[in-house]
């Protein structure tokens, strides 16, 4: 089945349902080769959303310029794996508290790394060694580098 992200959706079939929706919007219903489908149309001919239904599962496809996922309740998403990825950047907030936690190992890796405690201490505790390594490691130095002004352009 064709979205947008390949080109113009797949015009309704013989056989296909249509529903016309507010705006010129229409929603179509086809069998395919390997389940059915449900499409979402824009009145250009784009499908910003496609459900897949096959004998593997459900496969949701979305196309649209932005996404936005709102409740008011909890939100839970659960996966045997799970990547998050901006091309441009990505932001993680919470108006509380943050936790990270991992059953295995956590890594953390970018060009420069900064950790800021706005407001109050800076802990770190192992139940081994810790380890630093760097070219030069400061500790009370006096000399001090604004790693937290931002970069120029």
């Amino acid at each position: 089945m064709s979205s947008s992200s390949d080109g113009p959706a797949k015009e309704p079939e013989t056989g296909d349902q249509e529903v016309q929706l507010a705006g010129r919007h229409r929603l179509i219903v086809r069998r395919t080769e390997t389940g059915e489908a449900i499409q979402l149309l824009t009145p250009d001919g784009s499908a910003p959303l496609t459900i897949e239904i096959t004998s593997a599962g459900v496969r949701v496809h979305l196309a649209a310029p932005s996404v936005a996922l709102e409740t008011q309740g909890d939100l839970t998403l659960s996966a045997d794996r799970l990547t998050l990825h901006g091309r441009k950047g990505l932001a993680l907030t919470s108006g509380g508290d943050l936790d990270l936690a991992a059953k295995g190992d956590l890594h953390s890796t970018a060009q420069a790394q900064v950790l800021r405690a706005e407001q109050g201490e800076v802990n770190i505790k192992a139940s081994d060694d810790v380890r630093v390594t760097g070219e030069r490691v400061m500790v009370n130095c006096d000399e001090t580098i604004d790693y937290f002004r931002p970069k120029p352009g």
